[in-house]
């Protein structure tokens, strides 16, 4: 089972000045690459996502790239689960930020039950990317599962019928131009999120 207390354990939980894909800043950085190369503990995470999910899902998706294991690892549970086929297309980052289903994987999107799945989320931006993604191909988003929910994110703000969180950690974001820790000039981590972006 997945706890704030083992991602603390794996060392999945940094300390220092991380910048988001979002252009957020933090002092907390959750590495969910941490659960994405344990595939015993990313089938137990499916597992959770499957058993708070309902029974009229046809397809799940991601955006790439953190959420195309979690995207599989989930389909292939509920294909044990349901004895039936269960695909998992994945979004891509296109023009603007904005994600689109490619590659074909639009096809099996457009007139599907859909289960958004994602690693973290911080602000929703890009699992809303996602949900209108799906709506726009006329597939039906009937809920979101994600592995951490650390911003402030609920099923009414996304306009999902549900929002499930294998864990909720509230942690803190600002603004760059309010960043304290830009203020006191602390070195941005590069090796991890978006902070060779923000550095470059």
């Amino acid at each position: 089972m997945l706890t704030r207390e083992l991602l603390e354990s794996m060392g999945a939980i940094l300390s220092g000045h991380f910048v988001f894909a979002s252009g957020l800043h933090s002092n907390t950085y959750i590495n969910k690459d941490a659960v994405l190369v344990r595939p015993r503990l990313l089938n137990d995470v499916a597992k959770d996502i499957v058993a708070h999910s309902g029974p009229d899902i046809q397809t799940v998706v991601a955006p790439e790239k953190g959420g195309i294991k979690l995207v599989h690892a989930v389909a292939q549970e509920l294909c044990r689960l349901m004895e039936s086929e269960i695909f998992s297309p994945y979004a891509e980052r296109g023009e603007n930020d904005r994600f689109y289903f490619k590659r074909e994987h639009g096809k099996f999107v457009a007139g599907y039950q859909v289960l958004v799945v994602e690693d973290v989320i911080t602000t929703g931006t890009t699992v809303r990317s996602v949900i209108d993604a799906v709506r726009e191909l006329g597939g039906t988003v009937v809920g979101v599962g994600v592995i951490c929910n650390r911003g402030k994110e609920t099923a009414q703000t996304l306009g999902v019928p549900w929002l499930y969180s294998v864990l909720q950690i509230p942690l803190p974001n600002w603004e760059a131009i309010l960043c304290p820790l830009c203020l006191q000039r602390m070195p941005v981590n590069t090796e991890v999120g978006h902070g060779w972006k923000f550095v470059a």
